[in-house]
């Protein structure tokens, strides 16, 4: 009899401690749409959007290329302009040191409270919320 309170006690307070704290950015698309992208639980998971195909796709379809509008209001990609990227220096960051000769990154947004940030209140990452540190994009 014991031991089956104890199993039953120790299988609650199992789900406490392995509870998951999302950052602010999860739990904003989480309220927002109601699932999130690449969420690691499948309850909270968006399923993938199904891709319709009205026409059949032709191979080697090769035509006249589409002039694009140049109205001065549309978006810019990356790779349509002539401006240099730039580096960041490296040093400390939210994943403790990143060399910038060595390793290779992106920036992500690290939350909206900077001065006393906490696991709730972090960003993609932060010092606090660690758990997307190491990750590959």
């Amino acid at each position: 009899m014991n031991s089956a309170i104890i199993a039953v006690f120790l299988a609650l307070a199992s789900q406490a401690i392995l509870a998951t704290y999302h950052t602010t950015c999860y739990d904003y698309f989480l309220k927002k749409d109601g699932c999130v992208f690449s969420s690691p639980a499948t309850s909270q998971r968006c399923p993938a959007p199904t891709k319709d195909h009205t026409d059949p796709v032709h191979r080697f379809n090769y035509g006249p290329p589409k002039a694009k509008p140049n109205d001065g209001h549309s978006l810019q990609r990356r790779y349509d302009d002539n401006n240099p990227s730039f580096s960041v220096a490296g040093g400390k960051g939210a994943c403790d040191n990143y060399n910038s000769a060595t390793d290779l990154g992106v920036c992500l947004w690290s939350g909206a409270e900077q001065k006393a940030p906490t696991a709730e209140s972090a960003g993609w990452l932060n010092g606090v919320a660690k758990s997307n540190c190491g990750k590959t994009v």
